[in-house]
């Protein structure tokens, strides 16, 4: 166990980390990634508010599905990277890596309050009340032979 963001987390089990991660990708694994920053992004225009600060396509995102995409400076160059969900048009899941909460955060409230006082309809709530786990799970289609 290490410290992390203010975390402890497990860097290392008793195996070694390439035994680790063939029997995850073999067998599937169950990850706790409470450590990570999740927030949802409510309103009408989050997802325009989106597009302004990542390179992702999030207005041709299907409901349901998620991509990774950086978030970028005034100037192009790479924030942070983050894996965004579009829940429906109206609200959108994001996650930030722990590591960079505090500046990624600030970099999207900073640009939230300019988008709001132009008319732009958009609301956040950080989720600290919530764990994370993440699961790898093999394809149904291996499990029928398919």
């Amino acid at each position: 166990m290490v410290p992390f963001a203010g975390w402890s987390i497990p860097i290392q089990y008793k195996d070694s980390i390439m035994d680790s991660t063939i029997n995850c990708r073999e067998h599937g694994g169950l990850f706790d990634v409470s450590h990570m920053c999740g927030l949802s992004l409510i309103g009408k225009d989050c997802v325009p508010f989106l597009e302004k600060l990542v390179i992702a396509d999030v207005a041709g995102l299907a409901a349901g599905t998620a991509t990774l995409t950086v978030f970028t400076n005034e100037k192009g160059g790479a924030i942070d990277d983050s894996v965004i969900t579009k829940v429906t048009n109206d609200r959108m899941y994001l996650l930030v890596n722990a590591g960079c909460r505090d500046k990624d955060l600030a970099h999207i409230e900073e640009h939230m309050k300019a988008f709001k006082a132009k008319g732009g309809n958009v609301s956040w709530h950080i989720h600290d009340e919530r764990s994370l786990l993440l699961f790898r799970v093999l394809l149904l289609l291996q499990f029928f032979n398919i």
